[in-house]
């Protein structure tokens, strides 16, 4: 079906205990969603302007939202690193079992794919609710690795095993103009800067 469609959503969570010792709170909050949509019977094409929109805009506005002013330390300097370590680990895992069963080609560009791909965006809502800011920024540092790593190793081995004709100066070129990349290295230069900013940009950008 064609149409229109609106919805507003409001929600509040007070201050609750981020740790099982109650020695920690996570602030509470309030969000207001609003949602203006139109569907359109040929919407399987545009599922790639909304993914665009997620990661060109969305994430980033949730980094910068999100580590512009909690407290960091020198171990979450590794984070980011393990999205990829975690990702060439499963892709090689996969390429190797494959290989060992002699699958067909296309489905084991199915398996690279599917073993190195990690979408952990949906948990953003539920680790802040949960555990806090703290436990949001650590969680995003992960995702901006994983995210890079997607965007340019996996990209790049999955299509040429798909025959496609990809450099690695192509997937770097994705890498760097990677826009959550971008917003890491904003939130952290006003982060270790002490830049001022306005709390309440950066409170709508963590909820965005």
């Amino acid at each position: 079906d064609n149409g229109f469609g609106a919805a507003l959503r409001y929600r509040f969570l007070g201050n609750r205990p981020a740790n099982e010792a109650d020695s920690f709170t996570a602030q509470g909050w309030n969000l207001v969603d609003i949602l203006l949509r139109y569907r359109w019977r040929s919407a399987v094409r545009h599922a790639g302007r909304l993914l665009w929109l997620a990661a060109n805009i969305g994430l980033p506005l949730v980094i910068l939202g999100a580590l512009s002013r909690v407290p960091l330390s020198s171990h979450d300097a590794l984070v980011p690193l393990l999205g990829p370590v975690i990702v060439v680990l499963a892709l090689a895992c996969s390429l190797l079992a494959g290989r060992m069963m002699n699958l067909p080609r296309p489905t084991l560009v199915a398996i690279a794919n599917a073993s190195g791909s990690i979408d952990i965006s949906f948990e953003y809502a539920f680790v802040s609710a949960a555990w806090g800011t703290q436990a949001l920024a650590q969680l995003l540092l992960f995702d901006v690795g994983n995210a890079i790593v997607n965007f340019t190793l996996l990209y790049v081995v999955v299509a040429s095993m798909g025959g496609h004709q990809v450099s690695v100066w192509y997937g770097l070129r994705r890498a760097l103009t990677f826009a959550a990349l971008w917003a890491l290295a904003a939130a952290l230069t006003i982060n270790l800067q002490q830049v001022p900013v306005s709390t309440g940009l950066l409170s709508v950008s963590q909820h965005t």
